[in-house]
C-alpha cells in the first residue's frame, strides 16, 4: 500500500496540537479481505448510529459493498441469524440511497420487495439473517429502521491500523546493547504510548529521543566515532529525558498526535544516549521502532472460506473452490518439484531443427532447491516427476535419457506447445557391403526396446551364430502390470542366414557354369516389432529366376524363410481393479525392437563370391505419461512423437551382395489424463516404423543377370489411451496416427494418493519499503476428513493436529510479492516459527501464498472447508 506523505503534511502532523482520544472499549475480530485487501470486524448489536460511531472512532466507516463478490464474502465470513449494519442509507433524500464512505459504487442485493420504507422510516441498509426469515432473504438486504439492534460491520483501511514494530539494532554501550521496547501495542491517536528503554549506562544520563519519518536509507555512522550504530529517522520532533542511576532501565511514554492526517502515515522513533565511555562520540544509538499511528487492532485474520476459486490459482491447481468448500482433483499430485523448466532440469543440446532441444535423464535428474516444496534437492530416479504447473513451449522440444519412462504428474494445467520425442531411432542404410560386423540397431525411444543388430559378415565356409540377425528387444511394462507375460517375443525376429549351410557352393548361380553369373540366393529381411498387434513378417518378395516346377518366376527354392514379426501385447480387457491396476501403468508400454536381417549374398558374383553383412532393425518407439490436474492441452502446432523407428532401405540397378534389410521398430504408447479437461488437436503419432526394402537388378536378366526384392517387416503402431472424468471421444485425438478407435479413449477412473491445490497471492497491504512487516501467528485449517469435522494448526494451543506430512491433509506457505507470485521465497510448513519448523514469519514478507495437499493415503475423503492467518501488524 502506498503511502504519500508531504513536508506539510508532516509538520502539521507533528505539531503539539492535542487531539482528544477515542475511547472504543469493544475488542474485534478483525478479518482481511483478499477482494478488497481491507479490515473488516462486527460490533455488538446496536443502532446504526451507534455502530457508525464506532466505525468512524476506529478511524473507518459502515462496510461499502461495491461487487456480487465482496458481498459474498461478507456474508460468508459475518452472516448468521442476526441482521447487519451496511454503511448504506436513503436518511437525508427519500429513495436516494448513498454510501456513507463516499463510494459511488452502484452494486445492490435487495430482497424481494426491498426497500420497502415500511411504516416511513427504514432508511438504513443491512444484510438480512441468513435462513428464510424474514421475506425469504437468505442474506440478501433489507432497509430497516435505526432503531433495530443490528451488528455493523465495520471496514476499516489498513492506514488506521496502528502498529509498533522494533526495527535494526543498537550499537554497544557501556551497559550492553541499549533497546527500545514498545509496551504499548499501537500508538492510537490522542493517547499515551509507553516505551521501556534497555541495558542504559548505569550513571545518570540523558536520553534523546527522536520522532519523525523514516530515512529512505539508515545512516551507518561508524565515521563519527560510533562504531556499529546506525540512524533511521529524519527528524522532526526531539525530545530529552534525564535517566537517574540506577537500574539501566527507563519507562517513558510520548503523546501520540490526534491530528486525522497523521493516521496511517509510517514514523520511527529511535533514541540517542549520552554514553561517555562507550566510543570516541561518546554516544550510542537504540535500535528504532517503526510506527503507524491508529487503532489498536491486535490480530488480523485473513479467512479463505472457499465461497468461490476467485483466489484459485488454476494453472497449479486441480479441484474446485465453491459452495464454501474446497475439493480436490482425482490426481495430481502435490506439485513436489515445482513448475516445470527445461533449462533447470535438461541438459541442453543446440538448436536442432528450429527447436531449443534439452535431453533429460528420467534416472537421474537433479531438480534443485529451489524449485521444490520441501527446500531440498531431489533427485527423479524413476522418471516421475510432479510438477504444479507443465508448460513446454513452442520453441522447444525435450528428449529423454535413461531406464524409466517419463510420467508427469502435474496438479495443475499441462500445455504443450513445442515438441515431446520418445521415437525410436529410424536407421540408414549401410553405406558398404563390405563392413564386417552387421549394424547395430536402432535405440528405442525412452522405455523402448532396441532394434536387432545384423548379422556379421558371412564367409561362404560355414555357419557362425554371428551370421544372423537378431531379434529385436521386446516390449518394456512397469513392473506389477497385467499380462505383463505377453511381452515376451514381441521383439520382431530376425532372419536366418540362407543358405542355412552358410557355404558358397550351395548358392545358385543359374543354369549353366560358364561364365559370370549373379545369385538370387537371398536371405529374408527382419520381422517387425509387436505391441497393439503383431509385427508383420520379414521376407524375399521376389526374384526373377524361374521356379524349376512352374518355369515362372521366382525361384521358390533361393528365397530364405521368412523372418516373424513380434507378436502383439495384451491390453484388453482391462485388468479388474487392484492396488497396482491404473490406466497410467497399465497403457504405458515401451515399443518393440525390429529385427534385424542375417548377413545375405544375393547378386554374389560367382567369379568373385562375397557376402553382405545384415542390416539392424529400427527402434521401438518410448512411452510417456502426461497427467494434469487441471487441463491438459496438446496444441495444434504441438507434436508428441513416440512412433517406431524404420529400417533403411535401397534400390540399385548395377552391384554386388548388399545388405538384406532389417524390420521397423513398434510404435510406443502416449498415456494422456486430465482431472478436469483436454484439448488435443496436435500430433500423436505412435506409427510402427517401416521395415527397409532391398530392390536391386545387376548383369540383365537371368541366368547371367538377377533381379532381387527383400523386405523387413513393418513393426506395428503404438498405444495412446486419453481419459477425463467426463469421458474422452475419438472426436478429441484428430491428428493421433494412426488414426484413434474406442479403445483409445475412456473415463478417468484412477486416483491418485496425493492431489492439490494452490492460491493466488494474498497481499495484506503493508509497504516494505517503509513499513515493517506483519508478524504470522498461526494458520487454522478446518477440514471434514471422512466425514469427522477437523482443526488443524501450526499452534498447538488452538489445535493439537498439524496439517503436515503424515496427516490427512498438509498446507504449505510461500512468501511472495504481489506482482511477482514466486521471488525465490522457500515454501514453509507453518506460518510461525517452533523448534521443529522455520515459519513464513522468517521470511519478513507482506504477501502469501498457500498449497493445500491431501493425502489419500490417510483418508479416503478430505473437504477444506476454511483456512485462516492470523497475524499482526
Amino acid at each position: 500500500m502506498q503511502r504519500v506523505f508531504s513536508a506539510a503534511v508532516a509538520a502539521v502532523a507533528l505539531s503539539t496540537i492535542a487531539f482528544p482520544a477515542h475511547a472504543v472499549a469493544q475488542s474485534y475480530d478483525w478479518r482481511q479481505s483478499p477482494i478488497t485487501g481491507k479490515l473488516y470486524a462486527t460490533t455488538q448489536p446496536m443502532t446504526w448510529q451507534q455502530a457508525r460511531a464506532q466505525a468512524n472512532a476506529l478511524g473507518g466507516e459502515l462496510a461499502t459493498v461495491r461487487t456480487a463478490a465482496e458481498h459474498d464474502w461478507l456474508v460468508n465470513q459475518f452472516g448468521g441469524a442476526q441482521c447487519l449494519w451496511l454503511g448504506y442509507s436513503d436518511q437525508v433524500v427519500e429513495g436516494t440511497w448513498v454510501w456513507n464512505s463516499g463510494s459511488t459504487a452502484t452494486y445492490t442485493n435487495w430482497a424481494p420487495g426491498q426497500p420497502d420504507n415500511q411504516g416511513g422510516a427504514e432508511n438504513w441498509a443491512a444484510i438480512s439473517p441468513l435462513g428464510s426469515w424474514p421475506l425469504a432473504a437468505g442474506g440478501r438486504w433489507l432497509d430497516l429502521p435505526a432503531t433495530f439492534a443490528c451488528p455493523g460491520i465495520l471496514e476499516l483501511d489498513l492506514a488506521a491500523a496502528g502498529r509498533a514494530v522494533p526495527l535494526g539494532n543498537g550499537c554497544q554501550g557501556s551497559n550492553g546493547v541499549p533497546r527500545l521496547v514498545p509496551l504499548g501495542g499501537a500508538p492510537v491517536p490522542g493517547s499515551q504510548f509507553p516505551v521501556r528503554l534497555d541495558n542504559l549506562p548505569l550513571s545518570p544520563t540523558l536520553v534523546i529521543t527522536a520522532l519523525g519519518l523514516p530515512r529512505s536509507s539508515p545512516i551507518g555512522l561508524s565515521p563519527y566515532g560510533m562504531p556499529g550504530c546506525t540512524w533511521f529517522v529524519d527528524n522532526l520532533v526531539l525530545s530529552f529525558v534525564s535517566q537517574p542511576l540506577g537500574s539501566g532501565t527507563l519507562n517513558w511514554s510520548f503523546a501520540v498526535n490526534g491530528n486525522p492526517a497523521l493516521r496511517g502515515v509510517v514514523l520511527r522513533l529511535q533514541a540517542a544516549i549520552v554514553d561517555a565511555t562507550a566510543n570516541l562520540a561518546g554516544l550510542t544509538t537504540t535500535n528504532a521502532l517503526s510506527m503507524v499511528y491508529g487503532a489498536g487492532l491486535g490480530a488480523v485474520t485473513f479467512h479463505e472460506g472457499f465461497a468461490d476459486a476467485t483466489m484459485l490459482d488454476r494453472d497449479l491447481s486441480g479441484g474446485e473452490w465453491s459452495g464454501s468448500t474446497a475439493t480436490f482433483a482425482p490426481i495430481g499430485g502435490d506439485g513436489l518439484h515445482g513448475s516445470f523448466d527445461a533449462q533447470v532440469l535438461g541438459l541442453p543440446l543446440g538448436t536442432i531443427g528450429g527447436y531449443d532441444t534439452y535431453l533429460i535423464d528420467t534416472d537421474n535428474t537433479v531438480v534443485p532447491a529451489s524449485n521444490t516444496l520441501t527446500g531440498q534437492p531431489l533427485v527423479v530416479s524413476d522418471g516421475r516427476f510432479y510438477f504444479d504447473e507443465m508448460v513446454v513451449p513452442a520453441n522447444v522440444r525435450l528428449r529423454f535419457t535413461g531406464q524409466s519412462p517419463p510420467v508427469f504428474t502435474v496438479a495443475g494445467r499441462v500445455e504443450i506447445l513445442g515438441e515431446i520425442d520418445v521415437q525410436g531411432e529410424t536407421l540408414s542404410y549401410p553405406a558398404s557391403p563390405t563392413v564386417p560386423l552387421g549394424q547395430p540397431g536402432g535405440t528405442g525411444g525412452v522405455f523402448g526396446g532396441r532394434g536387432g543388430k545384423g548379422g556379421d559378415k558371412a564367409n561362404g565356409a560355414g555357419q557362425q551364430p554371428g551370421y544372423q540377425g537378431d531379434d529385436g528387444e521386446s516390449a518394456h511394462v512397469l513392473a506389477g502390470r497385467a499380462y505383463a507375460s505377453t511381452t515376451a517375443g514381441t521383439g520382431g525376429s530376425g532372419s536366418v542366414q540362407f543358405p542355412i549351410s552358410g557355404l558358397n557352393s550351395a548358392l545358385y548361380f543359374g543354369s549353366s557354369g560358364v561364365g559370370v553369373f549373379y545369385s538370387p540366393t537371398a536371405s529374408a529381411g527382419g520381422g517387425g516389432g509387436g505391441l497393439w498387434q503383431p509385427g508383420l513378417p520379414g521376407r524375399v518378395v521376389f526374384n526373377n529366376h524361374p521356379d524349376p516346377a512352374t518355369n515362372l518366376p521366382p525361384r521358390l527354392s533361393e528365397m530364405g524363410p521368412p523372418a516373424a514379426g513380434g507378436s502383439a501385447v495384451q491390453f484388453l480387457p482391462f485388468p479388474a481393479p487392484s492396488g497396482s491396476t491404473k490406466s497410467s501403468v497399465h497403457f504405458l508400454v515401451g515399443g518393440s525392437g525390429g529385427g534385424a536381417a542375417a548377413s545375405n549374398a544375393a547378386l554374389a558374383l560367382s567369379v568373385a563370391i562375397s557376402w553382405a553383412a545384415g542390416a539392424g532393425g529400427g527402434g521401438g518407439g518410448g512411452a510417456i505419461g502426461l497427467r494434469a490436474g487441471d487441463a491438459l492441452t496438446i496444441d495444434g502446432a504441438a507434436r508428441i512423437l513416440a512412433n517406431g523407428g524404420s529400417a533403411g532401405s535401397v534400390m540399385q540397378t548395377f552391384g554386388t551382395a548388399k545388405p538384406a534389410p532389417g524390420g521397423g521398430g513398434s510404435g510406443g504408447s502416449v498415456v494422456l489424463q486430465s482431472g478436469r479437461s483436454a484439448t488435443t488437436p496436435g500430433l500423436i503419432d505412435v506409427r510402427g516404423g517401416q521395415g527397409g526394402r532391398y530392390d536391386c537388378t545387376a548383369g540383365g536378366l537371368p541366368p547371367a543377370g538377377a533381379r532381387v526384392v527383400i523386405e523387413g517387416g513393418d513393426g506395428s503402431a503404438g498405444f495412446v489411451r486419453l481419459e477425463t472424468p467426463a469421458g474422452a471421444s475419438t472426436a478429441m485425438l484428430p491428428n493421433m496416427m494412426p488414426a484413434p478407435i474406442a479403445t483409445n479413449v475412456g473415463q478417468l477412473a484412477e486416483t491418485d494418493q496425493l492431489a492439490s491445490s494452490t492460491s493466488r497471492v494474498y497481499d495484506t497491504g503493508v509497504n516494505l519499503a517503509v513499513e515493517p512487516a506483519p508478524h504470522f501467528r498461526r494458520y487454522e485449517l478446518e477440514a471434514t476428513v471422512d466425514g469427522v469435522p477437523m482443526l488443524f494448526s501450526d499452534d498447538p494451543a488452538v489445535s493439537p493436529l498439524a496439517a503436515t506430512v503424515g496427516a490427512p491433509v498438509q498446507i504449505w506457505f510461500q512468501g511472495a510479492a504481489p506482482a511477482q507470485p514466486n521471488l525465490g521465497f522457500p515454501w514453509r510448513p507453518a506460518v510461525r516459527s517452533s523448534g521443529s519448523s522455520t515459519g513464513l514469519d522468517e521470511d519478513v514478507v507482506a504477501a502469501f501464498r498457500f498449497r493445500i495437499v491431501v493425502d489419500r493415503g490417510f483418508a479416503n475423503t478430505v473437504v477444506v472447508t476454511g483456512v485462516r492467518v492470523v497475524y499482526e501488524f
